[in-house]
């Protein structure tokens, strides 16, 4: 999908961008790989659960 790697990125980073494509700060039109993280970012219900998923990403190897 040529996504970027998220292991290894740190946890602030992965927060902010995630807020980003939340928000509709990344992923407009003409992004055709932002887009598509923008969409599965807006399925996060709220500022914890996008905290989850970067915990989660901090704990694979």
């Amino acid at each position: 999908m040529n996504a970027p790697r998220l292991q290894g990125q740190y946890d602030w980073y992965l927060v902010r961008q995630m807020e980003n494509f939340r928000n509709g700060t990344r992923g407009v039109e003409g992004d055709v790989y932002g887009r598509q993280m923008a969409q599965m970012a807006r399925m996060l219900p709220d500022a914890q659960a996008v905290r989850d998923v970067v915990a989660y990403i901090q704990t694979l190897e």
